[in-house]
């Protein structure tokens, strides 16, 4: 049972997801309005519905499912550090509706 994920489907599905955002961020591709290839199972990290399964802000709620069992420090540095981004640019139309609707972020941390 790694990472508290008991069904190694949802567990690979995760990993899939991980794998795709790290190729990337690795490769410079434009990440705030991806939407992830094959689309995240119900599971421990998250409640998928059929508008949420495959955006940004979903996959990085399973990052940091995973990464809260190596370290919740660094979690909560990193939940923290998205907040702030995200009400920094709140004001701003725009990014807002690009991180509504294209991210997918709602204040659920």
């Amino acid at each position: 049972m790694q990472y508290g994920i008991r069904n190694e489907k949802i567990l690979e599905n995760y990993l899939k997801g991980i794998v795709e955002i790290r190729n990337i961020c690795a490769h410079g591709a434009v990440l705030f309005d991806h939407t992830l290839y094959n689309r995240l199972k119900n599971g421990p990290a998250v409640n998928t519905t059929t508008e949420n399964a495959n955006q940004m802000f979903t996959i990085i709620q399973v990052i940091c499912f995973v990464m809260n069992s190596i370290s919740q420090n660094r979690t909560n540095d990193l939940k923290n550090e998205i907040k702030l981004l995200f009400n920094k640019h709140k004001c701003d139309n725009i990014i807002h509706c690009i991180i509504e609707n294209c991210v997918g972020y709602k204040i659920i941390f």
